[in-house]
């Protein structure tokens, strides 16, 4: 059992790398109250660092004992490379359910890249499956919006993996802002984004790279009946278009009424 000692706050030193980025100011007072009214009830783990203390798990505590006026603080000293290290803050910060996903994929990237972990031994110290730890480890690599947004719990992880799929940064953003202001779920995005995916291939190249009659000579007898003009066609001159309900049932409508056959005659003399 580790012996708990009190070591002065002016002998202890902030992590160079703190896995929690950001600390809630109205948590932090909530906590220097309760440290006021009843002192540090778990002590801050630190290791030897120099002539002072490095805090390994408890900055939140180090930080809300400083705002209470304390002199000393509860502290096990342990001695810890730096995988062992990473590892105590995971213990320390996941069990509490104090880290963004973003942070967590953080750590998760450091284990692998610095720890030499796998996904399987980082899953089994997490607690969580590995396609869950999988999908943590893809974090880092968003935009740094997103990775905002998420901090910020605007969205969730799932939200910002659906989004990550597009190619396009611009496009990416564009969905990040709709999913905020509207609320759009997972399954909602994944929908949209394969759509819009398809709809920026598509004008992005015209020709397509294999129409259906190259693998299946036969279709080239098969025509079907265009929605405008109600010409005949071959099934691969017939372009697919997406309308709501509303736009539909206009669109029919008008072409019910004729309109659509003298917009089709000025296209053609013009």
């Amino acid at each position: 059992m580790p012996r708990v000692r009190e070591i002065p706050l002016d002998q202890l030193t902030l992590p160079e790398r703190e896995a929690r980025a950001v600390v809630s100011e109205e948590g932090l007072e909530e906590l220097a109250d309760s440290i006021r009214r009843l002192g540090v009830m778990n002590p801050i783990t630190v290791r030897p660092k120099g002539d002072k203390f490095e805090i390994v798990a408890g900055v939140r505590r180090y930080l809300a004992a400083q705002r209470a006026g304390l002199e000393k603080v509860p502290c096990i000293v342990r001695d810890l490379n730096e995988l062992d290290f990473t590892i105590a803050q995971i213990h320390e910060n996941i069990k509490r359910e104090e880290l963004s996903e973003i942070d967590q994929g953080i750590l998760i990237r450091q284990l692998r890249e610095e720890g030499g972990l796998t996904y399987a031994q980082i899953a089994e110290m997490w607690g969580k499956s590995e396609t869950h730890v999988r999908n943590l480890d893809k974090l880092p690599d968003c935009d740094q919006e997103i990775q905002e947004a998420l901090r910020a719990g605007h969205i969730k992880y799932t939200h910002a993996l659906e989004i990550m799929r597009h190619p396009d940064r611009e496009r990416r953003l564009w969905f990040l802002k709709y999913t905020i202001e509207n609320g759009a779920s997972p399954q909602t995005l994944r929908v949209m984004i394969r759509d819009d995916m398809g709809m920026h291939e598509m004008i992005k190249e015209v020709v397509p790279v294999q129409k259906l009659t190259d693998s299946r000579p036969h279709l080239r007898e098969i025509r079907g009946r265009c929605a405008f003009c109600d010409r005949m066609v071959i099934v691969d001159q017939l372009m697919v278009i997406h309308l709501c309900f509303d736009c539909y049932n206009a669109f029919m409508e008008s072409r019910r009424r004729g309109e659509w056959q003298s917009i089709l005659r000025g296209t053609e003399e013009s």
